[in-house]
Formats: C-alpha cells, sequence, structure tokens
C-alpha cells in the first residue's frame, strides 16, 4: 500500500480459545515496523487464510471453529485495524484459496467444499463463490465429487475480462477407489459462474500426486506452480516443483521442474517481476522422517529458466543447489576451470557452456562419469558465463563463472 507498505495478518495463540489477532504495516524500505493492531479476542479459533485490499479496506477469507474450513468466515478491517464487520456462515464448511475482485468491485472466491465429520473421515471437492462487498453471497458452485473429483479449486485470477479457475484431480491420494490419472484442469467461468469450457492437462502417468494451483495472469497467459511425482510410494518418491505456462485457451506452452539436491520440493508462492518471476519454496528430506527442510528462493526470466537458453530443452529438471555436490574451481578463472563431483551419486554426462545472454558457446559429452573435468578457457572474452552440468538421470546443474584477462 502506498508504494512501500507490506500488510499482513498473524495470530498469537494461548491454548484452544484465547487468541489473539493482529495487524500489522511494514514499511519495505528499511523493514520498519509502522505499528501493530491488536484485533479483537474470540472465543473460538479462527484462521485467516486470505486476504485482499479494496476500495480502501482490507477483506480476510478464512473459517472459525476447531474444524478445518467450518465454518466459513469473512471478515472486514480498515487501514489502521479496526474490525469493521465479521460474518460467519453456519453449515457452510468451506477454505478459501484464492479471492479476486471482478469489474463490479464483488469478489469471486475460490477453494474447497468440505463434507464429514472434520476427521479422517472428511472429503472435499472443488468449491467457487462470488460475494458481494458486505459479505452476502450472490451464487456459489461446487463440483460433483462423484463425477469429476476434483477435490478443489487451488486458483482463480482473471484475464481479458474473463475468469478462470484451476483445480487438480490426485487419484488416489484423496480416493484410493479413483481409477485415473493424476491431472490438471483450467476452466474459464461466465460471470454467473458457469462453466464456458474446460481444459485438462500436465497428466501423470502415475495414480497420484500432481498438482498446479498458485497461477497468476501475466501478458495474457497462465503461470502456475505446483508439483509432480514420479513414483506411487510415498516414503520415497521424487517430487519435483513445476512451473508452467498455459495459454488462455487451456494449451500448455512450457513445463520447468526444478528440485534440490537428493531433496524433495514444493513451491508456495509466485511472483512476477519486470524481467521474470520470483518463486519461493521448500525442499524436504526424501525419507520424511529425519525433519531436514531447506527454504529457498529462485529467480527465473520469462520464460521460466534459471539461466538464458534453458528453454531449448523443454521440461528439463533444474538442480536449484549444484553447491551441494559439485565445486568449480578457480572462480574467476584465467586459462581453465576444473570441475570437481564431490557426491558419488551425482554422474556427470556432459556439460555445456554459455554466454551472459544465453548464446550456445559449446558442448562436450563425458565417457564414464568422471570426478574431475578439465575444461580450457583460453579462447574466452573476460566476462561471465553459465556452466551446465547435465547428469544421468536428467537433471541439470548451473554454475555461474567469471572470466578475467
Amino acid at each position: 500500500m502506498n508504494g512501500y507498505k507490506c500488510i499482513f495478518f498473524g495470530k498469537n495463540v494461548i491454548g484452544r480459545k484465547d487468541k489473539n489477532y493482529f495487524y500489522t504495516a511494514i514499511n519495505l524500505n528499511n523493514t520498519d515496523t509502522l505499528y501493530t493492531v491488536l484485533l479483537e479476542k474470540t472465543d473460538t479459533l479462527i484462521d485467516l487464510r486470505k486476504f485482499i485490499v479494496h476500495k480502501g479496506n482490507i477483506y480476510s477469507f478464512g473459517f472459525r471453529g476447531t474444524s478445518l474450513g467450518s465454518p466459513m468466515h469473512v471478515a472486514c478491517f480498515d487501514t489502521i485495524g479496526k474490525q469493521l464487520w465479521y460474518k460467519t456462515y453456519p453449515g457452510k464448511r468451506r477454505y478459501a484459496n484464492s479471492v479476486v475482485i471482478d469489474d463490479d468491485g464483488n469478489f469471486i472466491v475460490a477453494g474447497s467444499s468440505y463434507k464429514g465429520d472434520g476427521g479422517a473421515f472428511d472429503t472435499t471437492s472443488g468449491w467457487y463463490a462470488k460475494l458481494d462487498t458486505a459479505g452476502n453471497f450472490i451464487w456459489e458452485k461446487e463440483f460433483d465429487r462423484n463425477t469429476s473429483f476434483f477435490t478443489d479449486v487451488l486458483s482463480v485470477f482473471k484475464a481479458e475480462s474473463a475468469f478462470y479457475l484451476s483445480s487438480n484431480n490426485d487419484a488416489s491420494y484423496f480416493d484410493a477407489h479413483v481409477k485415473d490419472t493424476s491431472f490438471v484442469s483450467l476452466f474459464k467461468i461466465n460471470d454467473d459462474g458457469n462453466i464456458r469450457w474446460y481444459r485438462r492437462y500436465l497428466e501423470n502417468p502415475y495414480k497420484k500426486n500432481i498438482w498446479a494451483g498458485r497461477f497468476i495472469e501475466r501478458n495474457n497467459f497462465a503461470y502456475g506452480i505446483g508439483g509432480y511425482i514420479t513414483d506411487e510410494g510415498w516414503q520415497a518418491y521424487t517430487q519435483y516443483s513445476m512451473f508452467v505456462k498455459i495459454d488462455l485457451e487451456g494449451n500448455l506452452k512450457w513445463k520447468r521442474l526444478f528440485k534440490q539436491w537428493h531433496r524433495d520440493n514444493r513451491f508456495f508462492s509466485l511472483t512476477a517481476v519486470p524481467d521474470g518471476f520470483i518463486i519461493c519454496a521448500d525442499g524436504k528430506d526424501t525419507t520424511h522422517t529425519t525433519g531436514f527442510t531447506d527454504a529457498w528462493i529462485i529467480k527465473t526470466d520469462t520464460n521460466g529458466c534459471i539461466i538464458p537458453g534453458c528453454h531449448l530443452t523443454d521440461g528439463l529438471v533444474q538442480l536449484t543447489n549444484p553447491d551441494a555436490f559439485v565445486t568449480v574451481h578457480p572462480n574467476p578463472a584465467t586459462d581453465k576451470i576444473t570441475v570437481q563431483i564431490n557426491d558419488t551419486r551425482a554422474k556427470l554426462k556432459s556439460y555445456l557452456l554459455y554466454d551472459a545472454k544465453g548464446n550456445f558457446i559449446n558442448q562436450q559429452a563425458l565417457d564414464n562419469y568422471p570426478e574431475t573435468v578439465d575444461i580450457d578457457t583460453n579462447n574466452l572474452l573476460t566476462g561471465t558465463y553459465y556452466l551446465v552440468l547435465e547428469l544421468q538421470g536428467g537433471e541439470r546443474a548451473v554454475q555461474k563463472i567469471m572470466i578475467k584477462r
């Protein structure tokens, strides 16, 4: 707000029923806290999931109670933290994943509808609705879980005065009886919520676990982040973080896969910046038992590439932490650089060299997966270069190198 403030909600929980919620403004120029305002103490759990600023007010969407999504809760605050109103909706166990504003100033909310006992026997189905700025429902829609198997609506975004929903079918994680591949779907809806068309894409040949839900619009294309699991086993799978570009007819333009070295990965946020995208994620150990987790952030260009030129190989898996298994020295270099593999599980198959603009310079296939490789740099001018290491499993790792004369 005002070009420099960041507004967020938080909570301080004491037990299960004594909770203080707060609202904070931070100056992003120097990270100073401008003010913190305590919201009213509540006599039941409130979970504030999504909020949006509209016409000088802040609207939060969440739920009240101890059962997930039960019941739905909407609140309105002014910009100094004063609560103007809140509403709960008895019987509506709804969970908001995404909120946007339509041309008339109403809210399009998308998420999940819960059914069950609030515990192990809960089931979910995709749900979306239109609400006015007083919290009144104009309409709401819910997918028929028995026929569609859409477990939720993960994202809603606006493009060319139309609204788009993304949803996913996880074929075995939520419903063991579903005999189908996992896939992601894109819907275009009318102003009344009825579906104009539906596209299914990103099918996973395994029976479960593909998702892509956090979509944003940029230059009349949809960009989304998600995950892709390559094995049906839960305790020892390989999960990639996925970044996709889709046109507004639901056609997949490209797909990028990222992972850390020997880590499963999940994306959490996608932000467009003038020259590309910023993605925040985490990586967890593959056994799911030790609890080791890394937070990480990557910057891509507008093609979803960490370095220029990655779009030449669509669907590639890019390792985001090459320092975990390889050392490149000296750096800066003059007449040669040495690549040293420090982890025997990393089988080096070849390398490629690009200049700073993404122009291809050369490529060399390697025999017998050597642990040490010397690369002649006598013919390179002073400047920045990208060394791309290709591993046996198809992953790519990138090291930035400098040449000085």
